[in-house]
């Protein structure tokens, strides 16, 4: 061969070599591009070195040169072989004494190598030989020579077989790759086997390094091709074996590329037999692939597999995989499975629902405790209303007084407890009507006035002027939430006064916020324990209890109810000198101009003959019979009795009224049905119920049964009189 054709080829190889070593060191951390970039850098040394000592007149400096090439020629065998076992996945080759023990005859070669002037075991009889006018070196091979030559081709012939066994267990998408890796490994046989039979006596120039430029090149073409090793590493960080996740790792065509052991276990494959097939093999919910946009449909969140005939819960994610141009090249799909969260989730739905019976039974519970505690209430309370209207003596009606008060006080702890029941339980509605708030307040405060003056306690009511008429919410509660913080303030103050300020703030013609200030001059709350004061059965400390009485319930009352209108409380005091509540609620403004009149004590009541209207008592209960009775005869109205429902309906056949107050809760027919029958019937008569139980939905209830309002027990004679008034 032409010296000059030669020098020429080794340039273009060694270009060519540098250039692959300088992407494949850029393709790093995929498979093979490390030991490819390290390969061509070998190679790249050994054609260098191989020009030069051509180019190179100088019999020292070729000499040098032409030793010097054995640093890339040695270990390139060894490098070519590092990179067939990262390909073919024998990690076990890879262990640090096995990479050891393969640098040891390499590396002794380049002992002999350079001390070969001294014993001649690589190479005798060294000289130079003119050939075309270019010197080159010519030799008697040494024993260390062949030795090395053997190595090599161990070496090379070793990276053959474990290309081809990987053929022959590879699935089909990797075959091609593999081929094109073998038919690169197998060009410096090609080449040695050509030389020895053929070239040998004419050629005087080793073409070796190119034949193993040639093998680098079409190897990096062959890793880099299908992109199969720049999806397989990713996807291997990603995912380990060892994960307990099923994890599948698809191309863009749905294909299977890999699966861990996981996936191999639950779907009972063997990974040689599945990679390549779609997935839709072995998830048939996911055979939808977009074939335009390359994307694949994950709208299953979730999934349902049957593994080792058990039922599993499986939440599914994706990971879309990019190469280092971001360029799709793939999917990573974990399948988790939440079969035991799902179990959990069971068990927790099954104690909600469990928990949602308890609290049905507890309601029930609550009603009929409220209606066997309500109705000797109401006979207690009903007797000392009537008996106050009677001629007593001072001290006999101090007694009542005393009596009445404690009454009172039982009446107010039970009121307590069922409305924080309701609150809690989360059925406590709130009613929508018009009132006159201004009013609400200065009755309040003025039914307070007995207690403060008791005390000796100053108690005043500043309303604003910028207060409107009418402002649409429920009254009842807004009353409870005043009347509570009232008495807690005059609980609290043994001297002093007690201011009540309502203000409010437009935020627009319709909405107001009302802002309500309960200030007083008490003992005072310590900072540290503001934070327990709305706490439910819970006082600042236990003498309070003892002190001022109470359950403790009052102010958690009165923060639960201000949330449930969307409004807040804010509370501060200092110890000794007083205390501040400010609450403020948003409602909406009334348009109406006129308002019901009201008196202190409820509708205003006309002057009327109460002699002519009749009216139905239906009551079970002989002591609240007798004590309604009394009431409503006291002012001269006439009352007929009715002890169960269906002697309402035998007393409407016989005689008309005027209203009937009937109890829901009667044996043969109870109130809800004999209202129902009197409205089939088309008698129009006003229906008041009186219940004892007083909880959420028995207004609703009784209205739908055709009723027309509602009293709770106990009930006050002013309360019977208020509903004749409204109805009559």
């Amino acid at each position: 061969m032409n010296l000059y054709i030669y020098s020429s080829i080794l340039v273009v190889g060694a270009i060519a070599s540098i250039t692959t070593a300088y992407i494949a060191w850029k393709k790093r951390p995929a498979t093979g591009s490390l030991f490819i970039s390290i390969l061509m850098i070998c190679i790249s040394e050994w054609i260098i070195c191989q020009l030069l000592y051509i180019l190179n007149t100088n019999h020292s400096i070729k000499f040098f040169l032409h030793e010097f090439k054995y640093l890339g020629a040695v270990f390139t065998p060894i490098v070519l072989l590092m990179l067939v076992v990262e390909h073919t996945d024998r990690k076990n080759l890879l262990k640090k004494n096995i990479i050891i023990s393969l640098f040891i005859i390499p590396i002794i070669t380049l002992i002999i190598i350079a001390t070969n002037k001294y014993h001649g075991l690589f190479r005798q009889n060294i000289r130079f030989v003119d050939i075309g006018g270019v010197e080159l070196i010519f030799s008697k091979y040494g024993k260390w020579f062949w030795i090395n030559i053997v190595y090599v081709y161990v070496l090379l012939f070793k990276s053959l077989l474990l290309l081809v066994l990987h053929y022959m267990h590879s699935p089909k998408l990797y075959r091609e790759q593999t081929k094109i890796i073998i038919i690169a490994s197998l060009i410096p046989w090609i080449y040695n086997i050509a030389y020895l039979l053929f070239f040998r006596p004419k050629m005087s120039i080793d073409i070796t390094p190119l034949a193993f430029s040639l093998t680098g090149i079409i190897a990096f073409w062959g890793v880099f091709r299908h992109e199969l090793l720049d999806l397989s590493p990713i996807a291997k960080d990603l995912v380990f074996e060892s994960i307990e996740d099923i994890v599948i790792v698809l191309d863009m065509s749905m294909r299977i590329v890999d699966i861990n052991l996981s996936a191999r276990n639950a779907f009972e494959v063997n990974g040689d037999e599945i990679i390549g097939k779609p997935v839709k093999e072995i998830l048939p919910k996911w055979s939808s692939l977009n074939n335009d946009k390359g994307e694949i449909d994950f709208n299953v969140g979730s999934l349902v597999l049957f593994i080792s005939q058990q039922e599993r819960h499986f939440e599914v994610r994706s990971t879309l995989i990019r190469d280092k141009k971001n360029v799709k090249v793939g999917h990573v799909i974990i399948l988790h499975d939440i079969t035991e969260i799902k179990k959990i989730m069971w068990e927790i739905e099954t104690s909600r629902i469990k928990a949602e019976e308890a609290n049905r039974l507890k309601s029930i519970f609550l009603a009929n405790m409220s209606h066997e505690i309500r109705t000797p209430m109401n006979g207690l309370l009903g007797m000392i209303d009537i008996m106050e209207l009677s001629k007593l003596e001072e001290e006999q009606r101090e007694n009542f007084g005393i009596i009445k008060a404690s009454a009172e006080s039982l009446l107010l702890i039970i009121n307590d407890i069922l409305d924080y029941s309701k609150i809690e339980s989360g059925k406590m509605s709130l009613e929508k009507a018009e009132f006159n708030v201004k009013k609400l307040v200065e009755n309040s405060v003025r039914i307070f006035t007995v207690k403060s003056d008791e005390k000796k306690i100053e108690l005043i009511c500043d309303t604003g002027k910028e207060i409107p008429n009418l402002i649409i919410g429920d009254s009842l509660r807004l009353r409870q939430v005043i009347d509570n913080l009232i008495s807690n303030a005059i609980k609290f103050t043994p001297k002093g006064a007690i201011i009540v300020k309502l203000r409010g703030i437009r935020n627009s013609r319709d909405d107001i916020i009302l802002r309500l200030v309960v200030k007083d001059s008490g003992i005072g709350i310590p900072s540290d324990k503001i934070d327990i004061l709305f706490n439910s059965f819970e006082q600042v400390d236990s003498s309070t209890t003892r002190k001022y009485g109470g359950t403790g319930l009052g102010l958690a009352i009165v923060k639960r109810l201000v949330e449930l209108m969307k409004g807040n409380i804010v509370v501060e005091s200092v110890i000794d000198k007083g205390s501040t509540f400010t609450i403020e609620i948003p409602f909406k403004v009334s348009n109406n101009i006129e308002e019901t009149k009201m008196t202190d004590k409820g509708y205003e009541l006309d002057t009327r003959d109460w002699g002519k209207i009749n009216i139905l008592l239906a009551e079970d209960n002989k002591v609240n019979q007798l004590i309604m009775k009394k009431m409503l005869q006291k002012k001269g109205l006439n009352v007929e009795i009715a002890e169960n429902g269906k002697i309402v309906l035998e007393k409407l056949e016989e005689k008309l009224f005027d209203i009937i107050f009937m109890d829901v809760q009667m044996p043969i027919l109870d109130g809800y049905e004999v209202a129902s029958i009197i409205r089939e019937r088309n008698i129009d008569i006003p229906i008041i119920a009186l219940t004892a139980n007083a909880m959420e939905g028995d207004r609703e209830k009784c209205l739908k049964s055709g009723m027309d309002d509602y009293l709770s027990k106990p009930v006050m004679s002013r309360n019977l009189i208020e509903m004749i008034s409204k109805y009559l």
